[in-house]
């Protein structure tokens, strides 16, 4: 073999080197710019987490106080049938029969935000692993809470409200109204109210004695199962207590949240 055909060995394998240092590097830059690009990602879909599960929390609170309103005036409305608070004026039973007349929509609970990260596959980038477990099954928490809402909504919409239809005066209520039962201090023009969305005083010729509507055990036994209802809706969908779905976990799940997103 003449000198012109030695192979350089020594230099093919610096440069084979350098090349595939060079591929290595660049792969290496590539994978982190991508974690980089996961992270900001991650802290985008958080903090979008974070202010739909603090609105919930404030939603919680609310509702705890809007359903036990509702829960205590048709307690109470049993209670004036059977004869166990006589010592109540007409008005304050229009007032009662008004508070009952209140309902709210299921939807509210759904949550649009964590459906919509668990449905494009991005919960996976959640780095946290008891944190990813905890918001996969608010997902199916959120659905129960809707569930028993949806119950006590079917309850009212095809039982409750049809039997008021027929045997109440809506309109006689009107003229009590005050807004939410648990926060009549809120009530806006448009409310149910004296003027009410007519724009006008209501007027009735002839009021109806609503405290004979109360006596009766159909009625009765109605208001019994809404309160029942609401009471799960109160205890078990919602609640305060370690029995609820919502109430003793929501907290520990945002300040979780919180921990991330301050790493």
């Amino acid at each position: 073999m003449t000198e012109s055909q030695i192979i350089p060995w020594k230099r093919i394998t610096v440069e084979a080197a350098a090349i595939v240092g060079s591929i290595l590097l660049a792969f290496g830059i590539d994978a982190q710019w991508n974690d980089y690009q996961d992270r900001l990602l991650e802290k985008k879909i958080l903090g979008g987490l974070l202010v739909e599960f603090q609105s919930f929390e404030g939603m919680l609170d609310w509702d705890q106080k809007y359903y036990g309103a509702i829960r205590a005036s048709a307690l109470k409305l049993v209670d004036i049938g059977m004869g166990m608070e006589e010592d109540v004026s007409d008005q304050e039973i229009d007032q009662l029969l008004e508070e009952v007349w209140w309902w709210s929509l299921p939807s509210r609970w759904r949550t649009a935000e964590l459906n919509s990260v668990i449905a494009s596959g991005n919960l996976a980038l959640v780095s946290n692993a008891a944190l990813r477990h905890d918001l996969g099954d608010w997902a199916i928490t959120f659905e129960e809470v809707v569930d028993t809402i949806s119950e006590e909504k079917e309850f009212y919409r095809d039982l409750f409200m049809p039997y008021l239809y027929k045997h109440v005066s809506l309109q006689q209520l009107l003229i009590v109204a005050d807004g939410n039962p648990a926060f009549p201090s809120e009530a806006e023009d448009g409310d149910f109210g004296t003027a009410g969305q007519w724009g006008h005083p209501i007027k009735i010729a002839k009021k109806q004695a609503h405290r004979e509507v109360l006596s009766q055990l159909e009625f009765q036994n109605l208001l019994i199962e809404r309160a029942s209802l609401l009471n799960d809706i109160l205890n078990h969908a919602l609640g305060s207590s370690e029995r609820g779905l919502v109430g003793p976990c929501i907290r520990t799940t945002i300040e979780l949240i919180e921990q991330e997103l301050a790493n």
